[in-house]
């Protein structure tokens, strides 16, 4: 069980990214995101060159090199959205939990960061759980939805069979159209009548 793990055998497993976490406005992106890399750090040791490489390979592909030495409080909330993200990546872990992982992102940037965590997910074989609250976007990326209501479980599938019309006029008290997109079912808002 997990809860028998240390802190550090966890954080070799499962990595978070909050939709609004803590930070050091002082700390610098490079070592921030070198954060990551905590649970392979020896207990007053240094980071390895292996640390260093991984860093800055998950700055390169969010396109953050160039950020390195800019500190968290310089950057825009979109900006500081890829550094939290680069950091739960930096750190290895098979399970990536991410909380809103778009919300402060243009839509280029949503769509890079998606795509990445997509291509991560397939090449590392990691598992991605993640909350959104756009549906278009969740069906768009996820091979499974799980629809919440009311703490429970209302639904669970595919994003074609969660994502109705039915389902989210009866959980969101929304009226939508339901359209066939490449990759899952695109929600548009319909105007209620009257």
């Amino acid at each position: 069980p997990a809860a028998r793990l240390g802190r550090r055998q966890r954080a070799r497993l499962v990595a978070t990214v909050a939709q609004s976490p803590v930070v050091p406005a002082t700390m610098s992106v490079l070592d921030y995101v070198l954060l990551g890399r905590t649970p392979y750090i020896p207990v007053l040791g240094w980071e390895s060159t292996q640390d260093l490489v991984v860093v800055r390979e998950t700055l390169a592909a969010l396109d953050l090199s160039d950020f390195t030495a800019r500190r968290l409080a310089t950057l825009s909330g979109g900006e500081r959205q890829r550094v939290f993200l680069a950091r739960a990546i930096a750190q290895g872990a098979p399970l990536l939990l991410l909380d809103e992982p778009t919300a402060a992102l243009d839509i280029g940037h949503q769509q890079d960061v998606l795509e990445l965590v997509d291509r991560l997910r397939r090449e590392r074989g990691l598992t991605v759980l993640a909350t959104m609250h756009d549906l278009s976007v969740a069906g768009e990326y996820a091979d499974q939805l799980v629809l919440m209501n009311g703490g429970r479980v209302a639904a669970a599938g595919p994003p074609s069979e969660v994502l109705t019309e039915d389902l989210i006029a009866r959980h969101y008290r929304a009226r939508v159209r339901v359209l066939a997109g490449e990759q899952g079912p695109v929600i548009v808002p319909a105007r209620r009548p009257g």
